[in-house]
């Protein structure tokens, strides 16, 4: 993508919308895209604090870089590891690796980052809401609400069979 014109974008979209964790999301993951990683975890603490659920509502790379982007996300992937491997003990750079793990649902890998994080900072690490999250980022149309997205069944209970189609 054109990463520079992201992180302009993205930077007035925050500017307009200081309240929202979307544009900063975007923000973050543009500022990784140009390897501006400082700044990405700067943006990347924004949007945890605007929205503490952000660790189970997503949105995942795939949303964010596309279905047919997965040159321009592995890219972004290896560089952010480069720079986490630079300095493995800075909890910034285990942040913004953890996250790029966790959001392309690589959850067993973004725990490990993310605990190492909360050791190094005493548990003082923005890292521990997506520690105590324990899910899997779902797409933002999923985590609506019901009525936002029309008639959607109830979840099955334990005792309820699974439907299945017809």
């Amino acid at each position: 993508g054109d990463w520079s014109s992201d992180v302009c974008s993205s930077d007035l979209a925050t500017q307009a919308a200081a309240d929202l964790p979307g544009p900063r999301i975007r923000l973050g993951m543009a500022l990784s895209g140009l390897g501006e990683f400082r700044g990405a975890a700067r943006a990347f603490k924004m949007a945890l604090q605007l929205e503490p659920r952000w660790p189970e509502l997503g949105p995942s790379l795939e949303e964010l870089f596309g279905p047919d982007n997965d040159i321009a996300k592995n890219t972004v992937m290896q560089r952010a590891l480069a720079w986490t491997k630079a300095d493995i003990r800075d909890p910034d750079r285990l942040w913004v690796m953890g996250i790029l793990l966790w959001f392309n649902e690589d959850l067993d890998a973004a725990r490990k980052v993310f605990e190492t994080a909360v050791q190094l900072t005493e548990g003082a690490s923005p890292a521990m809401a997506f520690l105590k999250a324990g899910t899997t980022p779902v797409p933002a149309a999923a985590a609506a609400p019901a009525a936002a997205v029309g008639d959607v069944p109830p979840a099955p209970t334990p005792e309820a069979p699974i439907p299945m189609p017809d």
